[in-house]
């Protein structure tokens, strides 16, 4: 259970780093304009 557990919780890490990324991404773009 424990394992399991870190495993999701590490996916979340990295998908919220990307999410993060991403947004960066679009201010720079607004930013841009």
């Amino acid at each position: 259970m424990n394992r399991i557990f870190i495993r999701s919780f590490t996916l979340r890490i990295d998908y919220g780093k990307q999410c993060i990324k991403i947004l960066l991404l679009m201010i720079r773009m607004m930013d841009t304009y």
